[in-house]
């Protein structure tokens, strides 16, 4: 749910991805 957010934001899209790490892939 915080993904479609992030992605529309962009700030939050690169945030999560390191937090992530491994869902770089399906983050974007």
């Amino acid at each position: 749910m915080e993904i479609p957010q992030a992605k529309q934001a962009g700030v939050g899209a690169p945030a999560k991805r390191i937090s992530h790490g491994n869902s770089t892939k399906p983050l974007f």
